[in-house]
């Protein structure tokens, strides 16, 4: 466990000053052609980052476009692409990157369209970040090891960084659940039958909504993508299904299994999915791989649960 909070971690870096209304947030918000409508998290600054001066950032540095400095958080909506096959469910997206970066396409917008495809509202969750360089090259910079001049942090400081009072996106995970629940009768979805899928630091958002939400902020069914959890996990008496999948040559293969295991012993409803030689962030990519099934696993689940089929 040590080495998966030095990986997330080593991103983080020292908080700056900020102010930004909702209003400058959407209107400085992509919205994809096909989206239905992008709503802030929250009605004013984010609780925490009123101090916050950086600006959010999108690039296509590293082959698929990346969003950095996340500040005001948004829930960009994708409504059912077949209005007659719309089951009322509803699935919050939580892209991965570290906490550094979101990969908004192939863990954010193309699941998003995937789910709208069969019939669910799929929500893309652009949640908080910690601070970066505003350009590629001071990036790349800053994640090479060698410029680094701060210690790296320990295991005991970053134990705390899952946690909604020390980790922006993870509170941010919550708040999206609790907000979408509130809108149901906007949006027209069953309260109900809210879940999210979170890949990577996405699926560490999911963790600590399961783990850390309350009975208006914990989804309904949860899936985290190549996340797993920590040993000492304290998972809720009221613990949603949970899938999970991971490639079996992850960094983060043992933590997955962490997870398993510790829900199978609390005899919470899981499945598992292990790819073979397949390693971290396939996302929607197609590979050529049996990872290429995740997504066809997922939705199999989900009706498994009821969740394909209007209630």
């Amino acid at each position: 466990m040590k080495r998966l909070f030095i990986n997330i971690a080593l991103a983080f870096s020292a908080i700056a000053p900020f102010t930004l209304s909702s209003a400058q947030a959407l209107q400085n918000a992509e919205q994809p052609a096909d989206a239905w409508k992008v709503m802030a998290l929250y009605p004013g600054v984010a609780p925490g980052s009123e101090t916050w001066t950086w600006k959010e950032t999108l690039t296509s540095m590293g082959g698929g476009r990346r969003i950095r400095n996340v500040v005001q958080p948004t829930l960009t909506v994708f409504k059912p692409v077949n209005p007659a096959r719309a089951n009322g469910t509803t699935v919050i997206v939580a892209p991965g990157g570290a906490f550094y970066i979101l990969a908004i396409d192939k863990e954010g917008y193309d699941v998003a369209r995937s789910l709208a495809a069969e019939g669910y509202t799929a929500i893309v969750l652009k949640y908080r970040l910690n601070h970066m360089p505003d350009t590629d090259e001071e990036f790349l910079r800053s994640r090479d090891p060698a410029s680094r001049s701060a210690p790296a942090p320990t295991a005991a400081t970053l134990a705390l960084d899952r946690k909604p009072e020390t980790n922006p996106g993870v509170a941010d995970g919550i708040a999206a659940v609790r907000y979408v629940r509130t809108h149901a009768s906007e949006l027209g979805i069953d309260p109900n039958r809210i879940g999210m899928v979170g890949f990577s630091a996405g699926g560490y958002v999911v963790h600590g909504a399961v783990v850390y939400g309350d009975e208006a902020s914990r989804p309904n069914f949860a899936a985290q993508i190549y996340a797993g959890a920590e040993d000492d996990v304290k998972w809720p008496v009221n613990t949603p299904p949970m899938f999970l999948a991971v490639g079996n040559e992850d960094f983060l293969f043992t933590s997955v299994l962490s997870a398993f295991k510790t829900l199978t012993a609390a005899k919470h409803s899981v499945e598992l999915h292990v790819y073979n030689k397949t390693a971290h962030g396939f996302g929607m990519s197609k590979l050529g791989q049996t990872s290429d099934l995740w997504f066809d696993e997922f939705l199999a689940w989900m009706s498994s649960l009821g969740y394909m089929t209007k209630r």
